[in-house]
């Protein structure tokens, strides 16, 4: 045999070799994307109840002793300005009052009259005239306070003086109050707030204005935004959590009532990151990382992992965007194994 069919024979039979290797060589089936660039945020979760915010609420009062004769509302109606809230009728300790303020007004006229004539005829002094002119005065002072806060009417009616929700009822028919007494208390339109209750080692890291998302916690009710107003730099002693109290930025057309029952999510970050599929960020003794698709084979990249929303992760490092991330089939993977991928 000659030296040339020789080498002949030797290449052909390398070549040969490789085939072999090349079509024993393992691959594993995997699916990948691309890196995803989104806007993503981190929420705390807390549970609250709709309320009326801080000044928001009128004590309807009475100004007089009065007797409870009806009830136009119950707690939770809505009401309008001027519309009806109860029958009152005027104590009679209040009308005897009111007549003896009156009688003192006569009585004092009377006085007057009488010293002017006296002096007419110089039997009383400027200075007697005076003093019945000044006693005159006061009980028309008087009669004027005793009107003023309807001690001259035996019934009146009590009116509510702003639109909103009644939110309690303090009286019954037949009930005698005093005067000062809260009959109706009513939170004027637009004083809705969330009180909403935050685990005290995390309520820290909320920011004033800081979006919340607002969920009922009853089917068939609308989500809604808000922001948050205050929070609180006590724990409630009730709940041992710290209120965070929530403005309603667009109430659902249905409304809100109170005493409604939600979920509040805080947002507390908000970035924009690399994402991937959750699936697709592995780890092991090494720490986080990923596999790319690079020229048919599987590139190990280290990779840091952030924030989780749903089924998307963030990640950051000296990974490639613009190449595809593995995220089935990767956990049989190493570093420059082979790779193919399946048919959408």
């Amino acid at each position: 045999m000659t030296l040339g069919r020789w080498s002949m024979l030797v290449v052909g039979c390398l070549c040969a070799g490789a085939t072999a290797a090349n079509a024993a060589e393992p691959s594993a089936l995997i699916r990948a994307a691309e890196p995803v660039k989104m806007t993503l945020s981190r929420t705390l979760t807390g549970y609250g109840v709709v309320a009326a915010g801080a000044g928001k609420t009128i004590d309807v009062t009475i100004p007089h002793a009065a007797v409870v004769r009806q009830l136009s509302v119950v707690a939770g109606s809505m009401v309008k300005t001027g519309a009806v809230l109860a029958a009152m009728e005027t104590d009679p300790s209040v009308t005897q009052g009111y007549a003896q303020a009156r009688n003192a007004v006569d009585l004092a006229q009377g006085e007057v009259g009488r010293i002017e004539r006296l002096l007419a005829e110089r039997l009383a002094t400027q200075s007697q005239l005076a003093a019945a002119r000044k006693a005159l005065g006061d009980a028309e002072a008087v009669l004027a306070a005793q009107r003023r806060i309807g001690a001259d009417r035996p019934a009146h009616t009590l009116r509510a003086p702003v639109s909103g929700v009644v939110m309690t009822v303090s009286a019954a028919p037949g009930d005698r109050l005093g005067a000062g007494a809260v009959v109706v208390q009513i939170a004027r339109d637009g004083a809705l707030r969330v009180n909403l209750g935050i685990e005290p080692g995390e309520s820290g890291s909320i920011r004033p204005a800081a979006k919340v998302t607002l969920t009922p916690l009853f089917e068939g009710l609308q989500a809604f935004e808000g922001h948050v107003a205050q929070v609180h730099g006590i724990v409630n002693p009730q709940t041992q959590l710290v209120d965070v109290l929530v403005s309603i930025d667009r109430p659902p057309r249905s409304g809100v009532p109170f005493g409604l029952r939600l979920r509040g999510e805080v947002e507390i970050e908000r970035r924009d990151a690399w994402t991937v599929p959750r699936l697709a960020v592995l780890k092991d003794s090494a720490g986080w990382h990923v596999f790319q698709v690079v020229s048919g084979r599987a590139r190990r990249v280290p990779v840091l992992r952030g924030l989780e929303v749903g089924d998307r992760v963030e990640i950051g490092g000296a990974f490639d965007p613009r190449l595809p991330i593995i995220h089935e089939g990767n956990y049989v993977l190493r570093d420059g194994m082979a790779v193919r991928e399946q048919a959408p």
